[in-house]
C-alpha cells in the first residue's frame, strides 16, 4: 500500500515537529522582542535629541518581530490540524519576514556605527561623571555589547532560514499527502451491486421480480392435493 514517507531534518526528527516548536517558539520569544521594541519605540519620548534613522530601525524592527508573532500563529494551528493552506501560508510569510528582519536589523546596525548615536549612548552611561576610568568602561562596554548584538542576529537570521527550509519541507510532505488521498479517491473501485444467488430453477426465476409462476407451487399441483376424475 502507498504512504508519503515522513520528511526529516537534523536527521531524525519529522518536520511536522520542527514546524511545530519553531512556530510555538516564534510566538513566544518573538512576540517578547516585539513588547521590548515597542517599550524602546514609546521611551523614544523621553529623549531630547535621537537620530531619525536609529528611530525608524526601532520601529521597523517592533513591527516585523510583531508580524512574526502574528504569523507564527498560522503555522502552530496549521500543524496541529495539518492544514496545508495554513502551513503554505506561514512559509511564505516567514520567507518575506526574514527578508525584512534583515533588512531591519541592518539598518539598526549601522544605526549603533554612528559617531552621534555612540556618544549618546556612552553619555547615558557615564551619567555626568568625570572620571575617566569610567568613560573608558562605557566606551568598552558599548563596542561589546553591540558585537554581542552583531552576533545575536546573525545566529537569529540563521535559524530563521533554517525554519523557513523545515517549514517549506512540512509544506511538501502535506501536498504529497494530498496527491496520494486524491489517488486513492480516482482509483477506488465503483461499487457493484450484489448479484441474486441462482437456484436450479432459474428459467422461472428472473430478479428482481418473479415473472413466471413455479408450476409445482400452484394450488393445483400441490402436495396432497387430491383429483377427481
Amino acid at each position: 500500500m502507498a504512504y508519503v514517507r515522513s520528511r526529516k531534518f537534523c536527521c531524525c526528527l519529522p518536520v511536522r515537529f520542527g514546524v511545530f516548536v519553531m512556530s510555538l517558539f516564534a510566538m513566544l520569544f518573538g512576540g517578547a522582542v516585539a513588547v521590548y521594541a515597542w517599550v524602546q519605540v514609546i521611551h523614544l519620548k523621553d529623549q531630547a535629541v535621537i537620530a531619525n534613522r536609529e528611530k525608524y530601525s526601532l520601529i521597523a524592527n517592533a513591527v516585523v518581530w510583531s508580524l512574526i508573532s502574528l504569523a507564527s500563529i498560522f503555522g502552530f494551528i496549521g500543524t496541529i490540524i495539518k492544514n496545508r493552506s495554513f502551513v503554505s501560508a506561514y512559509s511564505t510569510m516567514l520567507f518575506v519576514l526574514l527578508g525584512f528582519n534583515i533588512g531591519s536589523g541592518i539598518l539598526y546596525i549601522h544605526s549603533l556605527f554612528q559617531s552621534d548615536v555612540e556618544d549618546r549612548n556612552i553619555n547615558q552611561c557615564i551619567a555626568g561623571s568625570t572620571s575617566t576610568l569610567k568613560k573608558e568602561t562605557c566606551r568598552a562596554g558599548f563596542k561589546v555589547g553591540r558585537t554581542v548584538l552583531i552576533v545575536v542576529y546573525i545566529v537569529v537570521w540563521l535559524f530563521m532560514l533554517y525554519g523557513c527550509m523545515i517549514v517549506a519541507n512540512y509544506v511538501g510532505q502535506l501536498s504529497e499527502e494530498e496527491d496520494l488521498d486524491n489517488a486513492r479517491a480516482i482509483s477506488a473501485p465503483a461499487p457493484v451491486a450484489p448479484a441474486y444467488p441462482q437456484t436450479t430453477y432459474g428459467e422461472y426465476n428472473t430478479a428482481p421480480a418473479m415473472t413466471q409462476q413455479y408450476p409445482y407451487a400452484a394450488p393445483q399441483n400441490s402436495f396432497g392435493k387430491e383429483t377427481y376424475v
